[in-house]
Formats: C-alpha cells, structure tokens, sequence
C-alpha cells in the first residue's frame, strides 16, 4: 500500500491522498495559492504509513508555515520530467527571526498608518 499524506489547514481544510516526491507534496486534484491563502498559522501533516521515516520533519503540528512552491505538471510535463501528472507543492515553518521580522514591520507599518493622521 502505497503512502499516503494528509495536510490539514488551519481552517480545517483537509488535502487528502497526497503523495511525497522528495519534499513536495503530490496531489492528483487541482490545488491553487487561494488554498493556502490565511490558512498556514497551524498544519497538522499525518501520514498513513505510521513507520515512515520522516527525514525532512513533515508529519506533525506546524505553526507559522508557508507555501514556498506551488506548481503543475500535465501529463506532457510530467513524462518529459519522469514524474507523475499533478499539482506539487511544499511548505516550510517560518523561523522565529522571521515571525519577529514580520511583527516588527507590522507594528512599523501600523505607527507610520497612526502619525500620518
């Protein structure tokens, strides 16, 4: 039985029957950037395989992530490349330097927004 992944969003979307090719996730059903879109605080990633070894550290609860790469294969595509026909796509956890990036420029942003008044 082949292995399966499924990615739930923080919104309770749930990506099921995905597939893994390296670091990217493999879905036969079409996925867009709108899917991710406000929905990457918290990724919870199970697989259905409970001995696979998990060498990049995806199965599990996830906060903070972001969708890094997100691309499709047609069948053209993907016989030229070897690879199965889909949408591929990875998401990574931000790093704690970077979540204190963002908030410091929200809070610049937001006293720029009040003292222009």
């Amino acid at each position: 039985m082949a292995k399966t992944f499924t990615v739930t969003l923080s919104d309770g979307t749930q990506l099921t029957e995905l597939e893994l090719n390296g670091n990217n996730f493999v879905s036969t059903s079409e996925i867009t950037a709108g899917t991710f879109d406000g929905k990457l605080r918290h990724v919870a990633i199970s697989c259905s395989d409970e001995n696979f070894s998990d060498r990049y550290g995806l199965v599990g609860e996830h906060d903070n992530m972001e969708l890094i790469n997100l691309q499709h294969y047609d069948a053209e595509q993907a016989a030229k490349y070897g690879i199965k026909e889909g949408w591929y796509f990875v998401l990574r956890e931000l790093t704690p330097e970077e979540i204190y990036k963002i908030s410091t420029d929200a809070r610049i942003s937001y006293l720029e927004m009040i003292t222009e008044a």
